[in-house]
């Protein structure tokens, strides 16, 4: 049951509605999911004591592996937008040095670009690891097509097609970050929308058109979200 929690903790989920599982993954899951949903809308206070919760209980149940991989997630959700997303990783490679987590100290080297090479069982991952080594991401969009993966995960890839297409292809990074905002706009997930906007300026600007309006919606947004 333990590696299906672990599977399960991450970005894809798939399994059979159908399938039991402890009171124990049912109690993380939830307080995950309510992490999530409230650090996209930029409630952080109430964000950081969902995840506290959670990561306590993984410590009351001594499971390193899942202390690593909830720390991966976070890293991954607030990378863009978090001075502390660095620490994130290190504290998850802390937590797999603990408890000799072999899956986890793959996905913990990818992000670090340590190591590109290793496959993982969370086919994510592998697709991810894949572009950021090749910069060729017809296989991880044909990934996000296929299976079914979360709108806030589809987000944060389709910004970072977006940030490194803008000195090859600035028309193609224009429709990455319009897919992006699509997504966020429709799940109200704030944070994501004040990135989107910041890079929909830079595109603006950079072809040389009117931006105030822009400009004007992104500082209205950063306000917001600081009140």
């Amino acid at each position: 049951m333990k590696i299906i929690f672990i599977i399960l903790l991450t970005f894809v989920v798939s399994c059979s509605k159908t399938a039991k599982y402890s009171e124990y993954f049912t109690i993380v899951s939830g307080y995950l999911e309510s992490y999530v949903k409230t650090v996209l809308k930029g409630n952080f206070k109430l964000a950081e004591s969902f995840f506290k919760k959670a990561e306590k209980e993984l410590f009351l149940a001594d499971d390193y592996c899942n202390l690593a991989r909830i720390y991966i997630k976070r890293y991954f959700i607030e990378e863009e937008f978090s001075e502390n997303s660095k620490f994130y990783l290190n504290k998850a490679n802390d937590f797999v040095n603990l408890s000799m987590c072999t899956e986890e100290k793959k996905i913990v080297n990818g992000l670090l670009k340590i190591n590109l090479d290793s496959k993982t069982t969370i086919e994510f991952y592998n697709y991810y690891f894949a572009y950021l080594k090749s910069g060729d991401e017809i296989d991880l969009l044909g990934y996000l097509e296929r299976y079914e993966v979360p709108d806030y995960v589809k987000s944060r890839v389709f910004r970072r097609l977006a940030r490194d297409s803008f000195m090859k292809n600035l028309k193609k990074a224009e429709y990455y970050i319009k897919r992006a905002y699509m997504i966020d706009t429709f799940n109200s997930y704030s944070i994501y929308l004040l990135e989107d906007l910041k890079l929909m300026y830079i595109v603006c600007v950079k072809k040389g058109g009117v931006c105030d309006n822009l400009e004007k919606r992104k500082n209205s947004l950063q306000k917001m979200i600081k009140n």
